[in-house]
Order: C-alpha cells, then sequence, then structure tokens
C-alpha cells in the first residue's frame, strides 16, 4: 500500500498566486515611476495575498488525520519510507533515557528508475496523545550507533530501485500514550503550498505504535 503525499495541486496554486503577485508588482512600479494612484492596484494585491491565505487555511481547515498501516509507504514523489516496527526500553546499552526510549524500525525506499536521490529535508518525530511532538533523541540514537554499526541517517542518498533499514530512537515520557509517528519530507517553502501535509494547521498522516 502506498500513501502518495502529492503537491501537484499545491503546486499550482503557489506558482499561479506567484505570477499574479509578480504581475501586479511590476504594474506597481509602473505607476510608481510615472507618478500614478497606486490604490487601486494596491488592493488587487491585498485582494490577491487574502484569498491565497484563505485557501491556504481552507484547505488546512478541511484536512483530516489519517493513520497509515505499518509496512504501508508514505511517498514524496519517488522517495518513500514507512515504520516496520518498535520498542522500547529503559536504556540502551549504559545510556538511560530521561522517560523510555521508544526504537521505531524504519525502511526507506527508492520508486525512482535511473538516478538516484536524497531526500528534500526528511524530518521524523514522535507526536502523544497531547499533540506534544518529539524529535530524534540524540544521546539514544548516539547510544544505538555504537551497538549497531552502519545504520544510515534517513536523508541518506539511495540508488534507483533501491531500499534500506535504519532505526530512529525518541526518549518519551513514562506514562505517554496514543503514540503516532510522523515521516515528514520538504523545505520551509512546502509550508505555504495549499492541501500540503506541511502547510500551516494542515492534519498529518501517520503511523500509530
Amino acid at each position: 500500500m502506498i500513501f502518495q503525499m502529492s503537491k501537484s495541486l499545491g503546486d499550482l496554486s503557489f506558482i499561479l498566486f506567484i505570477l499574479t503577485s509578480l504581475t501586479i508588482c511590476v504594474r506597481l512600479l509602473y505607476l510608481t515611476l510615472r507618478r500614478r494612484n497606486l490604490s487601486a492596484v494596491s488592493k488587487k494585491l491585498v485582494v490577491t495575498l487574502c484569498v491565497y491565505i484563505l485557501v491556504l487555511l481552507g484547505a488546512s481547515y478541511l484536512s483530516q488525520e489519517q493513520l497509515v498501516p505499518m509496512g504501508a509507504d508514505k511517498c514524496f514523489d519517488d522517495w518513500c519510507a514507512t515504520v516496520t516496527g518498535s520498542n522500547e526500553s529503559g536504556a540502551i546499552g549504559d545510556t538511560r533515557a530521561q522517560g523510555k526510549f521508544i526504537t521505531v524500525d524504519l525502511r526507506v525506499t527508492s520508486r525512482a528508475r535511473r538516478i538516484s536521490q536524497a531526500p528534500d529535508t526528511p524530518r521524523i518525530v514522535v507526536i502523544q496523545g497531547s499533540g506534544e511532538t518529539y524529535p530524534i533523541s540524540q544521546a539514544g540514537q548516539s547510544a544505538l550507533e555504537r551497538q549497531e554499526t552502519g545504520l544510515k541517517p534517513l536523508a541518506s542518498k539511495i540508488d534507483a530501485g533501491a531500499s534500506f533499514d535504519t532505526k530512529a530512537v525518541f526518549d518519551m515520557p513514562v506514562n505517554a500514550q496514543n503514540l503516532r509517528v510522523l515521516i515528514s519530507e520538504g523545505s520551509w517553502i512546502t509550508m505555504f503550498l495549499p492541501d500540503y501535509e506541511n502547510s500551516f494547521f494542515h492534519k498529518k498522516v501517520v503511523y500509530a505504535l
């Protein structure tokens, strides 16, 4: 099963907004140089911005959280990742958790046919029921990598059609419940793409632990 994180609608909306805004800004510059009234064109720019913000927030408001079954790929174009399992422990080697360590098993796959690729700013966090998010524990991850040499970072370059397994460690409160794993990808610009998971207030596609 594959969950494709499509950006086509968001990309199209963003490009249309940028082109419209640039056109209006060029018109404003022209009118400024000609010393003409700018109010009508300025209003168009404000309206364009307001419409885009409404589309951005409206798409996020209508979105719903999706639970993805373990083993199902979450794909960002041709780069895919999935959660294949997890386990809890109080310590990894001689490194003790502040709460409890959650080790998440991951599989990364490339659906590309010809070229090697690396993901664009991949991230993984664990979310507990209250909504708090927890990034990878550097102490726990380092301890695991001392035990299991050869673990690749999530951001590693991957050959076309290849896959690799890796792990991520999180230090969670002992009483943390309703844990979900969020794998995401994309730079800061994706926050401004309508109907995309990274955009403001958009619900997420997550794996339940």
